[in-house]
């Protein structure tokens, strides 16, 4: 099943994947029966089943199941939000003690702004090593949320999870670093840590990178070109904001001469994707 969704020396089929995911769930597999569920969300009307196969999962001791049904029922995804059930769920994983459990049930509390428990979930998850709670504790302390604002740890932690490959605490980290958070800014140490983030198809890093290439500062060199191949990557990759900056570039005559048919094309490219600000920007050129 998963070579077949992931095209892993075999050719990518994912309607085949889920035939062996639920071959494997019906045997009573945990893994499959979590895998079979995760397929059943990718469509609305298979919710209710996708849960079925979840708590069977859970019943088996899948940690992954309990996550998933938490956050089901947490953001109402093809069922009724209900708080208490995305509670329970949440803290099931937590009470065995596995850190993506304290992460999750840290997840859930942080959602319902019980940030003094959720800040001491997270604790317990990042010092079993879960790198997704290393950055929700570096944001909890970037805003003081049931603790106080406290940039330097802000930082650590930050760091802490950008080492362990973590793309939004890598691009958090670039960001602050580059506002000078950590004393003058080292241009080398921002576009390494954004480039963690790039390399793990973080289009918001994209576009940070891009927009730091393009008018320099930070000690990094202005240069348009690798802005433009930045902006392209994260539109391509669904962020039509790349779009709209390429097209700013070309109607300003940023770093390229001004070329207001180059901008439109862009601008229109973001259009046929639906975005509304480069219809409305296309509007002043009819």
């Amino acid at each position: 099943g998963f070579m077949l969704l992931k095209g892993d020396g075999v050719q990518k089929d994912e309607e085949l994947a889920s035939e062996y995911f639920k071959k494997s769930a019906d045997q009573g597999d945990s893994e499959g029966q979590t895998n079979y569920a995760k397929m059943l969300c990718e469509n609305a009307n298979d919710i209710q089943q996708a849960i079925d196969y979840f708590e069977k999962a859970a019943d088996n001791g899948s940690i992954d199941a309990l996550i998933a049904l938490s956050s089901l029922y947490l953001k109402g995804k093809g069922v009724t939000t209900n708080f208490e059930k995305a509670r329970q769920y949440a803290k099931r994983a937590a009470d065995t003690n596995d850190p993506k459990g304290h992460m999750a049930y840290g997840y859930f509390l942080e959602q319902i702004k019980d940030f003094g428990k959720a800040f001491e979930e997270y604790q317990t998850a990042a010092n079993a090593g879960e790198v997704t709670s290393m950055g929700n504790i570096a944001r909890l302390y970037q805003f003081g949320l049931g603790c106080k604002v406290d940039l330097k740890n802000a930082m650590k932690y930050f760091k802490m999870a950008a080492d362990k490959g973590d793309p939004n605490s890598a691009n958090s980290y670039a960001f602050l670093l580059q506002k000078g958070q950590a004393g003058p800014p080292n241009p080398d140490e921002i576009v390494k840590y954004y480039q963690i983030a790039v390399k793990a198809n973080h289009t918001v890093a994209m576009n940070n990178l891009g927009i730091l290439y393009l008018k320099g500062g930070a000690g990094v060199k202005q240069n348009t070109d690798e802005a433009i191949k930045l902006f392209k990557q994260a539109a391509e990759s669904g962020n039509l904001t790349g779009y709209l900056n390429i097209g700013v570039i070309y109607e300003k005559g940023i770093g390229k001469p001004q070329n207001i048919d180059m901008a439109k094309k862009f601008y229109q490219l973001a259009a046929d994707k639906g975005d509304p600000f480069a219809m409305k920007l296309l509007q002043k050129y009819k």
